[in-house]
């Protein structure tokens, strides 16, 4: 965690490399991040529907 602070810092003061490693790290962090998102959109899709199934059988 420390290392990846350090770059970030680094970054701004060099402006141009950044380390693969650190770009690496981000990329995972961002994809997990969107497939948590898509998974609570697609759960708050189907409890919608499950509610409208449910109204519509009673």
């Amino acid at each position: 965690m420390a290392k990846k602070e350090k770059l970030t810092v680094w970054n701004k003061k060099k402006g141009s490399m950044i380390s693969s490693k650190y770009l690496k790290s981000q990329k995972v962090d961002t994809d997990s991040q969107k497939t948590k998102e898509q998974q609570s959109a697609a759960q708050a899709y189907a409890d919608k529907f499950t509610n409208e199934i449910k109204k519509a059988f009673k």
